[in-house]
Formats: structure tokens, sequence, C-alpha cells
């Protein structure tokens, strides 16, 4: 797998050099040669959460961290995410969840494309087989800083029936120098085969309404901090009577660099 996963990335984003083309000069005018287009970008973070919280539902008792590397080009993006348990609970001092993505990102004036896949893997996890999700995410700028957005989540290997769709709205915006204001509200629905998977309950239903908030601070050329908190609710009355956790609000803290 980790053969497939190096020729992927080698096949996909390996960059082609550029150079910059000199414009036409009149007599007397110096020619200055256009700025290198930035072909590839890459970076990676280490955020600390007080809780690990997926879609409305609650993965860990207490705080975690969670590592992330990324290496993108010409749209394409190829991401490792993965889950450090650090509270005193099932798997502590252990990676206990690692995930890799594939995206793509087209934009067509102010709709933004983009196509996703990713796969799931569960170490020292035994009752937990790995699997892969296939989903598309359109997004609409209507206004300044504002975009609405739809996800289609479709599970493709292990639960095959299992979807979970996403309706909301994002806010980014720079608002003061090398400080970016980030957020966003929306609601989420899960299929019969997605609730009995994850929740135990066998029901289609809209599962939970969820708010974050980001700020990411660029102190210095390529690194930022990134303090953020989200609030979820799940929504339905039988998820709700299923799980402890139906109101959860958690925060951490992102430290990275992207270059």
């Amino acid at each position: 797998m980790k053969r497939f996963i190096l020729l992927l990335a080698v096949f996909v984003l390996v960059p082609l050099n550029s150079f910059a083309q000199k414009e036409g000069t009149e007599e007397g005018e110096v020619a200055v040669p256009k700025e290198e287009e930035k072909v590839l970008n890459y970076g990676a973070e280490v955020d600390f959460i007080s809780r690990y919280v997926w879609r409305g539902l609650a993965w860990s008792d207490g705080p975690v961290m969670q590592p992330s590397a990324w290496i993108g080009a010409y749209g394409f993006e190829l991401s490792v995410w993965s889950n450090f348990v650090l509270n005193e609970e099932a798997n502590q001092g252990e990676f206990n969840e690692v995930d890799i993505i594939l995206n793509y990102i087209y934009e067509f004036g102010k709709l933004a494309v983009e196509p996703h896949f990713e796969y799931w893997f569960y170490p020292n996890q035994d009752d937990s087989p790995s699997t892969g999700e296939l989903s598309l995410n359109l997004a609409y700028n209507f206004w300044g800083p504002f975009s609405a957005f739809t996800n289609q989540a479709f599970d493709i290997k292990e639960y095959t029936k299992a979807y979970f769709g996403e309706l909301g709205i994002t806010y980014e915006d720079e608002f003061f120098e090398k400080l970016v204001l980030s957020g966003q509200l929306s609601f989420g629905w899960g299929s019969s085969m997605y609730n009995e998977t994850y929740v135990g309950v066998a029901k289609t239903a809209v599962d939970v309404v969820n708010f974050n908030l980001s700020i990411a601070y660029y102190p210095v050329k390529y690194f930022f901090l990134r303090p953020h908190m989200e609030l979820s609710v799940l929504m339905d009355d039988e998820l709700r009577e299923n799980v402890e956790d139906r109101t959860i609000v958690c925060g951490g803290m992102a430290l990275g660099m992207e270059f």
C-alpha cells in the first residue's frame, strides 16, 4: 500500500519546471521577468484538540493530537491525516486512525467543484475494518467572503449503503494583516446504513447541526497558528438517545508550516 501511495503521488503531483517570460518593452525600459507561477505547494500541521469529534459524534473521551501533511499541484492534493490518543483511555499513546486523502479542485467562475477520495485505516483497533469514502463538494461564492456549499459522501468499501450529506455556509476573510478568520455553519443527514454503522440506529435522519470557527495567524512567512472551536448538536431524538454526548463543544490549537 505504501508503494502504491508513493507511485500515485509521483504520477499525479510531480511538478514541471516553469520559466518566466519577458514582456515586450519599449526602448529605454527595463525588462522585468514575470513572477513564476507557483506550481507545487506542500505543508504539515499538528493539531492539539480537546476531543476528537466527527460529524457530531465523539470518538475520544479527552484530548488527542492530530498530525497531518499534504502536497499539491495543478489542482490535485494528496494528504495524510492521523489521530493520536493523549487521554487515559483505550489506545492511549497510540495512533488509532490514519487517513489517506486525494482531492481535486476545479473552479468555474464562482463555483468550485471538489471531488474527494478518502481511505481510512484503524490501527490498534481490531474491531474497526478499513473503509473508503468517495464524495463530491460543490461551493458557490455568492457574496464577498461567503460561500454556500453541499457535500455528498458515499462509502464504497465496507459499508456500501452508508451515505452522509451536508449543506451549509462558509465564511473566510483576511480581516487584519496576517490574520484570517474562517467559520462554517452546516447541517448534515445520514442514511439508514450510515446511522446504523456509526450510531446503532437503522434510520435515515437529519443528524447534526455544526458550527466551527477558526483564526489563522501567520507571524512569519510559511508558519501559522490556528486556534479553533466547534459546536455540534445531534438533532434526531432516537440518535440522541443512543449516544452519551448529544451536544459537544471542543477546541484546539494547530501549528503548521505551508510552502
